[in-house]
């Protein structure tokens, strides 16, 4: 089994978290948007407010004009999904510079609310990896990896 097929069985709980969140901030983003482009109509014309918005509306899905927010969050879900994934192989390649020996690894994973810590060891050298996860009511949800 390769060091990323076990990263991703070991972090499945943080998966479940991020796309979990991700469902929640797609609902809010749906509606706030919304409601952007309701009010839009009152922004005076050729202003950079205006604009703005302008560009911004040419870029939404076609589902966001027929008010289909269950595809608007499959398509927040993929990109979720496809950041999650991306994420395990750049932590294996980060792991994998560390000259551990593949062969005798031992993987353990603890969870404070929402972040991960996993310990990655081969018996001589230890390696940390972390996750900081960012979210709100503004702020798509996102993490990134740190290594120790």
């Amino acid at each position: 089994m390769t060091l990323t097929e076990r990263l991703t069985i070991e972090t499945q709980e943080l998966k479940k978290a991020y796309i979990k969140e991700t469902i929640t901030w797609a609902k809010q983003d749906f509606q706030a948007l919304k409601e952007q482009v309701s009010n839009h109509k009152y922004t005076t014309q050729g202003t950079k407010e205006w604009w703005a918005m302008e560009r911004k509306m040419e870029k939404l899905p076609v589902c966001f004009w027929r008010d289909d927010i269950d595809t608007w969050i499959e398509i927040q879900v993929e990109a979720a999904k496809k950041h999650y994934a991306n994420s395990i192989v750049k932590l294996a390649q980060r792991i994998e510079k560390k000259d551990l020996n593949q062969d005798k690894l031992e993987l353990s994973t603890s969870y404070i609310d929402l972040n991960i810590c996993t310990t990655i060891t081969d018996g001589e050298k230890k390696v940390r990896a972390y996750t900081i996860i960012a979210c709100g009511e503004i702020q798509k949800p996102h993490y990134r990896y740190l290594i120790k």
